[in-house]
């Protein structure tokens, strides 16, 4: 979806400016990161673009698997009430950490201080939302065993194999 010159890079190219894009066109998502994280407007701005490719592309998925008889279609979807996609849902999982291990990961992963981490986590919903809002709700603090149970608990729950 982010490939160069496609209309969901272009369209954030027209919002943002070039400044967004490497050498090739692409996204840099380090330079997008901080033009959003530093803005809650641009993050608004940004999450209506891809809502947009995103939203009609998990809608043509599970149109097709409609079409094909498939029973069940997994989405993983980091902004899922945000889209309005839980909307399509049957049943929602989500899955939550404590701060301590969400703020590690993001530093990991984006390679970023503990200030950046801690200002990304702040504008994310809390446990509680997801708590109030899930069928169910899966911890994930670093356990990996007690996270594969978990996972085939639901799976035998809903005959899932």
């Amino acid at each position: 979806m982010d490939y160069p010159n496609s209309e969901y890079v272009t369209e954030i190219s027209k919002l943002f400016g070039d400044k967004v894009l490497d050498t090739i066109g692409s996204l840099n998502r380090k330079k997008l990161a901080n033009l959003i994280f530093n803005n809650f407007d641009n993050k608004l701005e940004l999450d209506k673009i891809t809502f947009k490719f995103v939203v009609q592309e998990i809608l043509r998925i599970i149109e097709k698997c409609d079409e094909t008889g498939e029973k069940i279609v997994l989405l993983d979807v980091p902004l899922l009430y945000e889209s309005n996609l839980n909307k399509k849902c049957d049943i929602v999982i989500s899955v939550v950490a404590s701060t301590n291990n969400k703020l590690e990961r993001i530093k990991v992963r984006d390679k970023i201080d503990d200030k950046t981490a801690k200002l990304r986590l702040s504008i994310q919903k809390d446990d509680d939302f997801y708590y109030r809002n899930s069928d169910i709700v899966i911890e994930n603090n670093g356990n990996l065993e007690l996270l594969q149970k978990n996972i085939e608990r639901i799976l035998l729950k809903f005959k899932i194999k």
